[in-house]
């Protein structure tokens, strides 16, 4: 039976592979977003892998998969990072699909995918409210 060492050992091996292959990869890509200011949070567009990676491994989430990576080189999903301004402390991350007729939040989720809540919330809430009124 394998426990808990053997499950962290492991989750160790696929972060550093991760990791290499973001560095190795050094894919980056155009966004749609610019960085912006919420009340007292910062929204910043994910523009690399590498930042994909970083992002993952702050919220220990599964943005990490090659998927996510390919699908914001392609444009057919945007990733925003969510801060606190004075801290940089993350607080969670929003995804905007492109696909379809019109863009739509189809994520938003702060550490360990919690879900958003507070300044978070409303902010998630407005980014939608935007795209809601642009396919309205």
């Amino acid at each position: 039976k394998a426990g808990w060492p053997w499950l962290v050992r492991h989750w160790h091996i696929s972060e550093n592979r991760s990791l290499y292959l973001a560095r190795e990869s050094n894919a980056s890509w155009v966004t749609r977003h610019e960085v912006e200011q919420f009340e007292n949070l910062v929204v910043t567009p994910v523009r690399s892998a590498l930042d994909l990676f970083e992002l993952s491994r702050e919220l220990r989430n599964c943005l990490v998969d090659a998927k996510y990576a390919r699908d914001c080189a392609s444009g057919e999903i945007e990733l925003l990072s969510v801060r606190k301004i004075k801290t940089q402390q993350i607080i969670g991350c929003i995804g905007i699909d492109y696909r379809g007729d019109s863009p739509h939040v189809f994520d938003a989720g702060g550490f360990a995918n919690e879900p958003p809540n507070g300044q978070f919330k409303q902010l998630t809430a407005t980014i939608s409210g935007r795209f809601a009124s642009l396919a309205g």
